[in-house]
């Protein structure tokens, strides 16, 4: 898939979906692992939970199916441990008792979801070709020049 395109996500899952009704394509985001593997080549509860998990971000089924199965094509048990547990479970889980750690005040306090929108918008601007120093600018004029800001910029490797 091309990263740089002017699409939106929304308006790029339509476009997808669009090729999916009419039956154009077999892959229907480019650049995915997955080719067109029918599902019999997945495991099957690996296969569901990826579903259920990738229609957090879709509606169509079949997008969300072809997202699971590209990253299935990766690592076998994505989705669920050899125990049957949801490794998404298990990261919401150790993130819960990090964040409670820090507020317990063995760690300096950053909730997971705030971290994960300054790095979402991180990623955005990398997207768009934003030289380091205009990330670190727009960075710290949206969420202000504070010490935990600073921490996530340099975990991203940009400061």
């Amino acid at each position: 898939m091309n990263l740089k395109s002017n699409l939106t996500f929304k308006q790029m899952l339509k476009k997808v979906s669009k090729k999916l009704k009419d039956k154009k394509v077999k892959d229907l985001i480019p650049g995915g692992i997955d080719k067109g593997s029918p599902d019999s080549d997945f495991d099957p509860k690996q296969l569901e939970k990826g579903i259920e998990i990738e229609m957090e971000h879709t509606d169509d089924p079949e997008i969300a199916k072809e997202v699971a199965k590209d990253h299935l094509s990766e690592v076998q048990n994505y989705y669920l441990t050899d125990k049957g547990e949801s490794r998404l479970d298990i990261l919401e889980e150790d993130a819960d008792k990090e964040y409670e750690e820090q507020i317990a005040g063995k760690k300096a306090v950053r909730h997971p979801s705030f971290v994960m929108e300054v790095i979402e918008l991180i990623d955005e601007l990398k997207d768009k070709d934003n030289k380091n120093q205009e990330i670190v600018k727009i960075v710290l004029d949206t969420y202000g020049n504070k010490m935990e800001i600073k921490d996530i910029l340099k975990e991203q490797g940009i400061l």
